[in-house]
């Protein structure tokens, strides 16, 4: 059982080790270089900080349960694989409907519930 002390202590490991990625790209554009020694927490965050800004950074991001890919602006492809015994799950609330999804992306999802706040 997680106990709320651990829960929040997972909570502020990943926002410093997300912090270290957000610091470590700014002002450069996204290339495969900047995901090199990257945690799988720094990674997903980076591929969404990313993935907000899909229409200008012309980077394309998928995930699978099983790794992060990523298409960037120049074609150059990279695949990162989870460490043996994680996975990548993607939760999105929603209203009234949901729909199936077996990879998420960053790049184009965006939840429908953003809007609107939470309730």
């Amino acid at each position: 059982m997680i106990t709320p002390a651990k829960f929040i202590a997972f909570l502020l490991l990943f926002a410093a080790i997300s912090m270290g990625a957000f610091a470590q790209t700014i002002g450069e554009k996204p290339s495969p270089r900047l995901l090199d020694g990257l945690s799988p927490e720094a990674i997903m965050s980076l591929a969404n900080s990313w993935g907000m800004k899909s229409d200008e950074n012309k980077v394309t991001i998928w995930t699978s349960s099983r790794a992060f890919n990523f298409q960037f602006a120049d074609g150059a492809k990279t695949v990162i694989a989870m460490p043996d015994g994680r996975m990548v799950v993607s939760i999105a609330p929603f209203i009234m409907k949901t729909h199936p999804c077996s990879g998420h992306y960053p790049s184009t999802c965006r939840p429908r519930s953003a809007p609107t706040g939470a309730r």
